[in-house]
Protein backbone atom coordinates (compact mmCIF):
# COMPACT_ATOMS: atom_id res chain seq x y z
CA UNK A 1 0.00 0.00 0.00
CA UNK A 2 1.28 3.43 -0.87
CA UNK A 3 -0.38 6.64 0.22
CA UNK A 4 0.10 10.32 -0.40
CA UNK A 5 -1.95 13.44 -1.05
CA UNK A 6 -4.82 12.28 -3.22
CA UNK A 7 -3.31 8.81 -3.58
CA UNK A 8 -4.11 5.40 -2.17
CA UNK A 9 -2.60 2.48 -4.07
CA UNK A 10 -2.40 -1.17 -3.17
CA UNK A 11 0.28 -2.97 -5.11
CA UNK A 12 1.55 -6.51 -5.35
CA UNK A 13 5.10 -5.97 -4.12
CA UNK A 14 8.20 -7.97 -4.89
CA UNK A 15 7.87 -9.87 -1.62
CA UNK A 16 5.13 -10.75 0.82
CA UNK A 17 6.59 -8.76 3.73
CA UNK A 18 4.07 -6.41 5.35
CA UNK A 19 5.10 -3.36 7.35
CA UNK A 20 2.23 -3.98 9.73
CA UNK A 21 -0.47 -6.57 10.32
CA UNK A 22 -3.60 -5.71 12.27
CA UNK A 23 -5.68 -8.66 13.43
CA UNK A 24 -8.59 -9.39 15.71
CA UNK A 25 -12.31 -10.04 15.83
CA UNK A 26 -14.34 -7.89 13.41
CA UNK A 27 -16.07 -5.81 16.10
CA UNK A 28 -12.75 -5.05 17.81
CA UNK A 29 -11.15 -4.09 14.48
CA UNK A 30 -13.98 -1.66 13.75
CA UNK A 31 -13.54 -0.05 17.16
CA UNK A 32 -9.78 0.16 16.54
CA UNK A 33 -10.23 1.88 13.17
CA UNK A 34 -12.68 4.43 14.57
CA UNK A 35 -10.86 5.04 17.90
CA UNK A 36 -13.83 3.62 19.78
CA UNK A 37 -12.10 1.20 22.13
CA UNK A 38 -13.84 0.95 25.50
CA UNK A 39 -11.64 2.34 28.27
CA UNK A 40 -10.71 -0.27 30.84
CA UNK A 41 -11.60 -3.23 28.63
CA UNK A 42 -8.95 -5.35 26.94
CA UNK A 43 -8.73 -5.00 23.18
CA UNK A 44 -8.84 -8.06 20.98
CA UNK A 45 -6.75 -6.21 18.37
CA UNK A 46 -3.14 -7.17 17.78
CA UNK A 47 -0.84 -4.73 15.97
CA UNK A 48 2.31 -6.42 14.71
CA UNK A 49 4.79 -4.13 12.97
CA UNK A 50 5.56 -0.46 12.53
CA UNK A 51 3.37 1.91 14.55
CA UNK A 52 3.66 4.52 11.78
CA UNK A 53 2.27 2.06 9.22
CA UNK A 54 -0.61 1.17 11.55
CA UNK A 55 -1.47 4.84 11.96
CA UNK A 56 -1.35 5.43 8.22
CA UNK A 57 -3.57 2.40 7.56
CA UNK A 58 -6.08 3.58 10.18
CA UNK A 59 -6.12 7.09 8.66
CA UNK A 60 -6.61 5.74 5.13
CA UNK A 61 -9.46 3.44 6.13
CA UNK A 62 -11.19 6.32 7.90
CA UNK A 63 -10.79 8.64 4.91
CA UNK A 64 -12.08 6.19 2.29
CA UNK A 65 -15.09 5.15 4.39
CA UNK A 66 -16.33 8.66 5.23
Amino acid sequence: MRTGPGRFAVEDGADDTAEVTISGPPADLLRWVWHRAVAGEPSGVTVDGAAEAAGELRRCIAVVTQ
